[in-house]
């Protein structure tokens, strides 16, 4: 039965994380890196190797690493890009060793001429009378939003390449081990059926697993090769990136925005790959779900000489749409009706685009959700309240404890790849049902024993009539020119979810008919002639859209200037739930997540209430992503709460109490 299988592929089945992979005698991979952000390396002068060490540069790379197009460097060429940039690695069994080869290697590295200024491209969008609907607006409305970078991860990532003869396993928290497999045989000039991938779970509500895996994995491979033994890397994962946005709102008499005129700059490291998408996706996000049809959008992309970025939660969309529900907010705010009745009221109609153009899908549930959302907190009137003490405050006799605010946000969240290379958006699984009634279920990304791998497990078995024990999943058997896109951005609930009943109604006719074993293929690639044109940011971008409402009350305390979130109130649209308990467990994950990126400087004494509601309106529904809407509804309703409760216009998230010190906190 194991014939053929590599040694790692044996053990497999042992190991819970990647660096459980490989043995005692594993060797240990450091770095030499870049001592600062920018340079010319003149000259290295490199020690004498100990036995059983090993070194590898830039140079000694056969081959080329490209990340879904873009090329990405392994190692410091003569021009450093960014401080901490790999120049060398070296393995070995003992690390003490091995860093201290590495402190003794000599350097002379030439100051870059001049001052080093940021690589910024820009882009503009504009479509209607821009100047036409100002000339007219009832008010001009402003926003501005400042989101920092969020830096490199301190956790430390582990990769392992175990090396069996010919054959390179790799162990890699990765969501494209397509990626991995493509780019480490690229790297050793070998043939990708020598190269495993053995992947493991990725971090809950994280998209930091993308790609940054990947050059890991070809820097671990290559000192692999040199030493013919396995070899342990740890490295740090890349930050997302930050913005800049400046909102002006055309407004007419009936509060309804005419035309927007906004400028931002997205800044991120030395390297990006999938910039376009995450691009695209801020600027969708900007929009929300207003419709908007006169718009002159400027956006630039700032490279500075640091560590690369890679996407966060919502690959943009957290951005945009912390941007553009907060102008959503100001707005609503200063119309003349209440915050939930001008959100209602510019919810886009039957028949009419949403945000800049977007197809309105026939099941639109935004009003209906809003409606629940507004009762469960009783939003209007703790939001009249909350404002009535904030105008009145200066003749209160005694200051209370706490100052109390409440915020409204919606949202939407496009499942899958936007407009990026076709490799992304493929994705392929295969059924096959033997003489013995055994059911083998092959697909290219798995986590194994996972609560998605278990509904998935109990709807086939629905479909087909079969028991859970007689259902096996698989990734070994996937041919090597079958390179699925990454399992992220609602991938796998919704796109597998159905290729995968899809498959099974197509074997569920051919059991009877057809002699056993039975294979069932089913693929999907990225279709050319999708109604989506990202020039007009007109059609539908996206198979699938998730919808969110969420509101946030928090409380301010008047001594510490603290913000505590007290409770917040979600009603989400995710589709046919495969896992109803685990869906809510990510969403509560995520909840954690953005509450950490909206605010710092207090520790919570007492857990926020979460009121988690998913929407059905009883019709069959296809499985959608549910743990990306908080990262798009929580922090603008975090900071319209924040707003109300302090007296303080803050632009800038994390939130800190020196932020609202320093603001005047009215008292």
């Amino acid at each position: 039965m194991d014939e053929g299988r590599t040694l790692s592929e044996k053990m497999s089945g042992r190991l819970k994380k990647p660096g459980d992979a490989g043995g005692k005698r594993v060797l240990s991979g450091r770095f030499l890196k870049a001592p600062a952000a920018s340079g010319r390396i003149k000259s290295i002068e490199l020690p004498e190797l100990p036995p059983g060490m090993v070194c590898i540069t830039g140079k000694d790379s056969p081959g080329k690493t490209r990340f879904a197009g873009v090329p990405v460097p392994l190692f410091t060429g003569k021009i450093i890009l960014w401080e901490g940039q790999p120049i060398l690695a070296a393995a070995g069994l003992n690390t003490t060793e091995v860093d201290e080869w590495i402190s003794r290697v000599k350097m002379e590295i030439a100051p870059p001429e001049g001052n080093a200024e940021p690589l910024v491209s820009e882009k503009l969008i504009e479509k209607g009378s821009t100047v036409e609907a100002f000339s007219k607006a009832f008010q001009v409305i402003e926003e501005r939003i400042e989101i920092p970078q969020t830096p490199p991860s301190s956790a430390a990532q582990t990769v392992v390449c175990v090396k069996d003869g010919a054959n390179y396993t790799i162990h890699a928290a990765s969501s494209w081990p397509g990626s991995i497999r493509q780019n480490v045989a690229a790297a050793l000039k070998t043939d990708k059926k020598n190269i495993h991938v053995r992947t493991y779970p990725v971090s809950p509500g994280s998209n930091k697993e993308l790609w940054f895996p990947t050059v890991t994995a070809c820097q671990a491979a290559l000192l692999s090769n040199r030493a013919k033994k396995s070899v342990r890397i740890n490295s740090t994962a890349p930050g997302y990136p930050g913005g800049d946005f400046h909102i002006r709102g055309a407004i007419d008499a009936e509060g309804r925005i005419t035309a927007l005129e906004i400028i931002f700059t997205l800044f991120c490291g030395a390297v990006f790959p999938l910039e376009e998408e995450f691009f695209e996706r801020v600027l969708l996000g900007l929009f929300s779900i207003y419709p908007c049809r006169n718009y002159s959008i400027l956006g630039r992309i700032s490279h500075e000489a640091s560590p690369p970025s890679t996407f966060g939660p919502g690959a943009g969309f957290e951005l945009g749409f912390l941007a553009g529900e907060l102008f959503a907010s100001r707005v609503a705010e200063l119309s003349l009706s209440p915050p939930g009745g001008w959100h209602r009221e510019s919810f886009p109609v039957p028949g009419q685009a949403f945000g800049p153009g977007i197809v309105l899908p026939k099941d639109f549930p935004m009003k209906d959700m809003l409606n629940t959302a507004l009762n469960l907190s009783d939003f209007e009137r703790k939001s009249a309240s909350f404002e009535q003490t904030r105008l009145s405050r200066h003749h209160l006799d005694s200051e209370p404890e706490f100052y109390r605010g409440i915020g409204l946000s919606c949202g939407w969240f496009g499942n899958g790849f936007l407009s990026s290379p076709k490799d992304l958006g493929s994705a392929f699984l295969t059924l096959t049902l033997d003489k013995d009634g055994e059911l083998t279920i092959e697909m290219p990304s798995l986590n194994h024993g996972g609560p998605l791998e278990r509904a998935w497990s109990n709807m086939t078995g629905e479909i087909l009539g079969i028991e859970d024990k007689s259902i096996n999943f698989t990734n070994r058997k996937i041919k090597v020119n079958q390179e699925a896109g990454p399992s992220l951005l609602g991938r796998n609930v919704s796109i597998y979810t159905k290729l995968l009943e899809l498959a099974g109604n197509d074997l569920l006719k051919r059991r009877f008919r057809d002699p056993l074993p039975i294979s069932v293929n089913r693929s999907r690639r990225r279709s050319g002639n999708r109604s989506w044109n990202p020039n007009l940011l007109e059609g539908s971008p996206f198979e699938n859209i998730s919808w969110g409402v969420g509101i946030v009350e928090i409380a301010v305390s008047t001594v510490t200037m603290e913000v505590i979130p007290t409770q917040i109130w979600l009603v989400i649209d995710g589709g046919k739930l495969l896992m109803p308990d685990f869906a809510k467990s990510a969403v509560e994950i995520s909840v954690e997540q953005t509450l950490r990126w909206c605010h710092t400087g207090n520790e919570q004494k007492e857990a926020t209430l979460v009121d988690i509601q998913f929407y059905n309106n009883g019709n069959k529904r296809i499985s959608k992503d549910v743990s990306t809407l908080p990262w798009l509804m929580i922090p603008a309703a975090y900071l319209q709460a924040v707003r109300q409760a302090s007296g303080v216009i803050i632009s800038r998230i994390p939130v800190t109490p020196e932020q609202l010190r320093t603001g005047g906190m009215a008292k």
